[in-house]
């Protein structure tokens, strides 16, 4: 997957109820955050 649909898949994580989603973005904003990506 591209890193730019990073913030695609971060707005459909945002938008669920479900509380893994949650723990799902929390990783991937991690991630971006060490490798230095602007991902919003």
């Amino acid at each position: 997957m591209p890193v730019d649909m990073l913030g695609e898949v971060l707005q459909l994580l945002r938008s669920s109820t479900s509380n893994q989603a949650d723990q799902i973005a929390k990783v991937i904003r991690k991630w971006a955050k060490e490798k230095q990506l602007n991902i919003s």
